[in-house]
Order: structure tokens, then sequence, then C-alpha cells
């Protein structure tokens, strides 16, 4: 009986279950000490848990990882754990992060160091912001960059969590790891500085002028404009739609929109999209091609330039004068169809409104646009090192609205937010990012960034 007793005991006192009936362990795990020995140039590391970890933790990546990259090997037992780290002869920090989680609730360790040897001086809280913030669901890193050494940290909840740098200049990057290989490729977002960021420590205080701005979000583009599948128009010509906003360069054919062209079927074209890659081709008809209804575009670049809504049709309607009207007040405005064009004059009301137009073939022709446009007057540059201004705005029909014009210039815009890009550079292409070793870096910054807001309300 007594045995049996101390088996019953022993076995309690090794339970890792939460007691029946208590309340949910919301609570991440908690390094409770840390043992170091250093032998040579190895160091090894004794992490003693206020709980079980999960035998799933992940032992490197999000789980853990130490700056600077430095190898090393981690072995779990139960409340343990072991590192041993290789070339550890100099300033290192260990960090954990939601990789690991306790046994069982499964709650995450939120990124922080769990053990350095750096001195005060490099220990510095850098405070950095990312705009817009990445998803909370997709893992997102930072990688900071001093002397080709890396330094990286990761993104909890939205928010970055970087510290413990020496100080200097450093090269920066965040990326969303969509397929959570550690590595940023050319098909995930990323955050990019505008200017070489400087870590200086200060009596009493932080110094990271440069990394307190945002850094802003960017989408490498190294690929040529994919191909469309055309809408045949009449026997010859297609029309083709884009998914991104295109340049026709050579060939036999007409802009419709930023992402439209009209194209002779068979002709070879050359075209590039905005950051000026390339694609020759000569585009032919499917035999899945079908003849689908009419559509409409709304040029952006073409309706800067006066208060009117200007759509071009894919497929040409007879000329005909006749009017939109207003659906919060009793307005009515003149509009006119002109073959492949539609002009819609502006009603006094900023509201969405809708016209339609009969086909003859017995279909109706929709459109819903703001009833007016705003005049505004672009930023001006006293530098005089901004060439043109990259206005983005919210999508018309449906398509984002990307548009280039100067500084200074009178320009008439849909309601809505916009984002003004300033950059150095002439013409219709731009490639902010310049790919160096795999990393990704803004070869030709904004000059300035300017925010508006057009009314959607009366004054």
């Amino acid at each position: 009986m007594r045995t049996t007793l101390v088996a019953v005991l022993l076995l309690s006192c090794a339970s890792i279950k939460a007691p029946d009936g208590g309340p949910p362990d919301t609570h991440p795990p908690a390094l409770l000490r840390t043992r170091t020995r250093q032998q040579g140039s190895t160091l090894y590391l004794r992490l003693r848990w206020d709980e079980f970890l999960s035998p799933a933790s992940e032992l490197s990546g999000r789980g853990l990882w130490v700056n600077p990259p430095l190898p090393f090997r981690a072995h779990l037992e139960g409340k343990v754990l072991r590192l041993r780290i290789d070339s550890a002869a100099g300033c290192l920090t260990v960090w954990g992060g939601p990789g690991l989680k306790d046994f069982t609730e499964g709650n995450p360790f939120p990124p922080a160091p769990l053990w350095t040897n750096c001195p005060p001086a490099e220990t510095l809280q850098v405070p950095l912001r990312l705009d817009p913030p990445p998803d909370e669901h997709t893992p997102a890193w930072i990688e900071l960059e001093r002397d080709s050494t890396p330094y990286r940290f990761l993104v909890w909840q939205g928010t970055p969590q970087v510290g413990f740098l020496p100080p200097g200049p450093y090269h920066g990057y965040a990326w969303e790891d969509k397929d959570n290989d550690g590595r940023w490729s050319l098909t995930e977002p990323v955050w990019l500085p505008e200017s070489t960021l400087y870590v200086t420590a200060m009596a009493g205080q932080d110094s990271l002028r440069r990394l307190l701005a945002s850094w802003s979000r960017w989408l490498a583009d190294t690929f040529p404009p994919a191909l469309p599948r055309p809408v045949i128009r009449e026997p010859g010509w297609g029309v083709f739609v884009f998914r991104e906003p295109v340049t026709l360069l050579r060939g036999q054919g007409r802009q419709l929109s930023e992402y439209a062209l009209l194209l002779v079927v068979g002709s070879p074209v050359l075209l590039a999209d905005s950051t000026g890659n390339l694609r020759q081709d000569t585009f032919q008809l499917t035999p899945d091609t079908q003849k689908i209804g009419r559509q409409a575009f709304w040029p952006a670049a073409a309706n800067l330039h006066f208060p009117q809504h200007y759509f071009t049709l894919s497929h040409p309607l007879p000329d005909q004068d006749t009017f939109w009207a207003a659906t919060d007040t009793t307005a009515v405005a003149a509009a006119f169809v002109r073959g492949e064009e539609v002009y819609l004059d502006p009603l006094p009301t900023w509201q969405t409104t809708p016209f339609q137009v009969a086909i003859p073939e017995g279909d109706t022709l929709r459109l819903t646009v703001p009833g007016q446009k705003a005049r505004v007057t672009l930023p001006l540059d006293t530098t005089g090192q901004i060439q043109r201004w990259r206005i983005y705005g919210p999508p018309m029909l449906g398509r984002p609205f990307v548009a280039d014009a100067t500084p200074g210039q009178v320009v008439w815009l849909p309601p809505g937010h916009y984002e003004l890009v300033g950059l150095p550079v002439k013409g219709p292409f731009w490639q902010p990012i310049q790919i160096q070793q795999n990393k990704p870096r803004l070869q030709a910054p904004p000059l300035q960034r300017h925010f508006l807001t057009v009314p959607t309300s009366h004054p």
C-alpha cells in the first residue's frame, strides 16, 4: 500500500497538466534563470522556464535565433532549453519568439532577448514603424545590416521588436515571410527605409532618428506584364486588359487606358509596365476566346485635365446626347456618347452616381462613378529636385488609380484619399527597388511624400 501511494504521488508531481476545473492558462512561458559556460569559442547556455515547453516548439526560425547569426544547436528537456553556440567569441544576443510555446495551452512566447553578453552601450531598444503594418497572421521579419553583419528581428502582432544593436549606420528591410522560409523572395511584400539608418547612444535615452520615420511598403516588380486574355472586338482586333498599368512602346494599336490596349492580333508589340519591365510578344486569339459584352475604362491621366468624367469603350456605340441624374438631389447633367468615348458633365454631388446607356444589341452599359471631381493644385517643389508626382488613389471602375503629374500642376481628382510620391526622374517609368545580393534596396528613393483627401461631402 505504501509503495502504491508513493508511486501515485510521484506521478502527480510529474504531471504537466493543469488542475481540472481551473481557469485556462493565458500567460506565455517565462524564463526563470540562465546558466552559462564558455569553453574556448563555444558557449553553452542552460535556460530554465517556469513551465514545460511544448515538444513541438521551433528550436530555430521563429523560436530561437542569434544576433549576429552564429551556428547553434538547441535541445529541449521539459522545462530546460539547452543551447550550444559555436564561434561565440564576441558580443551576441540570443532571442526567443512565438515558435516557443508552453505545453498545456500552446501560449506563444513574445519576441524578447533571452540572454546577451553585450555591454550597455550596445543594448539599445529601437523604435520602428512599418506603414502599413504587416498582416498579424503572417510572420514578418526585419533585417538590419552593419558592415556586412546582419541582425534579425521579428514583428509580433504588427509591431516590430528591435533592440540590442551596436551603434553605427545600418541598411535594412522588412518583409512578410509568406512561405515561412526565413528569406525574402520577390513575391513577398517588403518595407524599406528611404535613407541610411544611424543608431547612436545618448545619455539617458536611445536615439534612432531615421528609424522613427515610417518604413514604406513596396512590392518588388522585376517581371514583365503578365499576358492577358483578349476580348474580341472585331476580326483582326482585340482588347487586352492588363492587371497593372502598361505603356505601348511599339506596335499596331493604341491605349484605351492605363490598363487596356487595343491591338492588332498577330502584330508584334513591345510593352512596358510602370517600372520599365519590357514584354515583347505577338498576341494571338486563342480557340477559347469569346466575344463578350462591352467594357468601359477610365483613363486616369486623361481625367486629370478636366472636370468631366471621360471613358473609353472596348466597342464603339452610336453617337447620342443624353443625361445622367443624381440620386441624392434632383440635379441632372449632360452626357455624350461619341463612338468609343463617353463624356459626363459633373453633377453637384460627391455621391457615386449610376449612368447607363442602351446598346443596340438590346443590352445596357452601366457605369457608377462619383458625381464630380475636385480641382486640386499639386504641391510645388522649391528645391527643383522633384521632376514629377506619382499619384496613387482610390479605384475607379474596379482598377487602382495611378497617374503622373508635375509639381504645381492643377488636376481634377474624384473624391477619396491620395498619396503623392515625389520622384527625381522624368518619363513614365520608375524602378524604385534594386536587388543587391538577394536583398532589396531603394535605388531611387522618393524625395517627398504627401497625402491629400478630396472631400466626400458638401462643405
